[in-house]
């Protein structure tokens, strides 16, 4: 459907992200499966890339753009990488939005000039396969 479309247009935007984050984010969210002719299983078992996101700056803000509506956003908390279950998709751990256009959500707290709430207070989940 188009919103897939938009989310798949979204995420392979680049941005300020390193390349390893955008990279790594891009594989864990399910969205795409391959990046650049690069399958997300070639990258993941890239051990310099794995190094490489344990240095992202957190909470990351992935896509870089809005996902939704033009300003709704995610972040992410720093993931333990070598760790995490890549089998499922990653959800978002705070959903951000300009509080005047959903002034009827009670924000959890701010982050720079995003307004959010923990992502387990949406309907979006943890972790989904």
């Amino acid at each position: 459907n188009n919103r897939h479309l938009a989310l798949t247009q979204s995420i392979s935007i680049q941005g300020n992200l390193y390349y390893s984050c955008w990279i790594v984010m891009i594989c864990l969210s399910k969205i795409m499966n391959k990046i650049e002719d690069i399958t997300c299983d070639q990258f993941m078992q890239s051990s310099e890339i794995i190094e490489e996101f344990k240095n992202c700056a957190f909470p990351l803000a992935f896509p870089v753009i809005p996902v939704l509506f033009g300003h709704v956003r995610f972040l992410y908390d720093p993931k333990d990488i070598d760790n995490i279950n890549i089998t499922l998709r990653l959800k978002p751990d705070y959903v951000c939005y300009d509080e005047q256009l959903c002034d009827f959500l009670t924000p959890t707290f701010r982050h720079k000039n995003f307004t959010c709430r923990y992502g387990n207070q949406t309907d979006l989940g943890l972790n989904v396969e």
